[in-house]
């Protein structure tokens, strides 16, 4: 049986609530009602599940939506807006939490650039198989791999302190900066008191050392003869060319697979100078 309305009321004077709605099948808590001006509700069981507000937002499962589409996915409040077109020129959607805050992530696109990140300074982390593989800290643009640090600030790639190696041999997975402190060589004459310092970066399998031994008076070095022992890694070649220098002049020197050699000999001086680099 059809029904056939003709006028300009129509059925009118029913607006009906989510328990009663004004429009419904054979089941009576299941419709339509018009819960007050300009404003559309559906239920479902007699409870209300979405609206249209009288700006045409549409809130479902929450009964003031705050953006063009706006979805509360549990009694908590966390929920998911969409914006639109807001007033700044972006196209928006936002995951709110409980305190009606941009705590989780929000996605933003305009014409010349599309945005994904948090609202707070919470982290934006990457995760698969329900585990951290990436993250981005908030208060700088420092990125974290799976397993380094979670709390590195600055700019740039934090990789873990210890490396964990790739099974494939073109990712990087290792980088490292620190200092270490040479031993005396035995190629080195010192007079006086000896001190020394150094430096190192490991990308890779490729290692830079940079440092320097000293006496309190002097100390000098004979050709061929180790400088320092005690580098930071073991070196995989025993030949692999760097540079000395004292105030006497300077020279070459090699690694081999723990020390420092130099080439030529360095007398007299204060101090010597080196730099190295060698694959491990």
């Amino acid at each position: 049986m059809s029904l056939i309305l003709s006028g300009t009321d129509g059925l009118s004077d029913i607006d009906g609530s989510a328990a009663t709605p004004a429009i419904r099948g054979t089941d009576a808590n299941t419709g339509i009602f018009f819960p007050a001006a300009d404003t559309i509700a559906f239920a479902e069981g007699g409870a209300e599940i979405a609206r249209f507000d009288s700006s045409g937002r549409l809130g479902i499962g929450i009964t003031s939506p705050s953006t063009p589409l706006h979805i509360q996915a549990d009694s908590s409040g966390n929920s998911t807006r969409v914006q639109g077109r807001s007033s700044d020129g972006y196209a928006d959607m936002s995951l709110y939490n409980n305190a009606n805050t941009v705590n989780n992530a929000f996605f933003s696109s305009s014409n010349t650039a599309t945005f994904l990140g948090t609202g707070t300074t919470i982290p934006l982390t990457f995760q698969t198989n329900n585990a951290e593989r990436m993250r981005i800290n908030a208060g700088a643009p420092i990125l974290c791999l799976s397993g380094g640090s979670t709390t590195a600030t600055g700019t740039g790639i934090a990789f873990p302190a210890t490396q964990s190696a790739s099974s494939d041999a073109n990712t990087l997975d290792d980088y490292e900066e620190g200092t270490f402190t040479p031993n005396q060589g035995a190629g080195l004459t010192v007079v006086g008191t000896f001190s020394s310092s150094g430096s190192y970066t490991k990308v890779g399998r490729l290692v830079t050392v940079i440092g320097l031994v000293t006496g309190s008076t002097s100390v000098a070095s004979s050709a061929g003869g180790a400088i320092c022992s005690n580098l930071p890694f073991t070196s995989a070649a025993g030949a692999v060319g760097g540079v000395a220098n004292s105030n006497g002049g300077g020279g070459s020197c090699l690694t081999s697979t723990t020390s420092v050699l130099s080439y030529p000999a360095h007398a007299g001086s204060p101090g010597i100078y080196f730099t190295a680099t060698y694959a491990v």
